[in-house]
């Protein structure tokens, strides 16, 4: 399946205002209320293409890659990443996001910096995308499902929380060996 991520302008149609129905959307994620990808129902070859919101998945892959060493759910690529990944970072921090207000709107947009190549940035992105779409869940990225509602059980206050995984949770992690 390919892929092709979609700038989406401030003040044109969002996603989530695109018409979901079975004749326009094959399927669409991760919330089909408000999508962020979909699979249109035409094809070349018999092979279908996703189209993602690029500003928007962007944002979330570099929110990851930049989060705190400690915090659960964080990306990173092993080793030294001037010796093992010069290249690969130089593309990861090719691009630059932007805040913009445009028609009473304000969202980020992600911008090539000059003089700079972000093909494996772009790369990195659709995968994302890719392992979203094929149920992979990201940690502490809520996907929606459509379970009825668990009754929670009241916290004594002295053991506070506890943490678990819930049943079918699957880690998400990116490495570039």
């Amino acid at each position: 399946m390919g892929s092709r991520g979609r700038f989406i302008e401030l003040g044109r149609m969002a996603m989530a205002d695109y018409d979901r129905s079975k004749k326009r959307m094959l399927r669409c994620g991760p919330n089909p209320r408000r999508p962020r990808w979909y699979v249109p129902p035409e094809s070349i070859n018999g092979v279908h293409t996703i189209t993602f919101d690029a500003n928007y998945w962007k944002s979330i892959a570099a929110a990851r890659l930049t989060q705190d060493r400690e915090t659960p759910g964080r990306w990173t690529l092993w080793g030294n990443h001037r010796t093992d990944h010069g290249a690969y970072a130089d593309h990861l921090a090719a691009e630059e996001a932007i805040e913009r207000s445009e028609k009473g709107l304000t969202g980020i947009i992600w911008q090539k910096k000059p003089k700079r190549e972000n093909h494996w940035f772009d790369t990195f992105v659709g995968c994302v995308v890719a392992a979203l779409v094929k149920g992979i869940q990201l940690p502490g990225f809520a996907m929606p499902t459509r379970k009825a509602p668990v009754k929670k059980k009241p916290q004594s206050p002295q053991t506070g929380p506890t943490l678990r995984s819930p049943k079918g949770h699957r880690s998400f992690w990116v490495t570039a060996r």
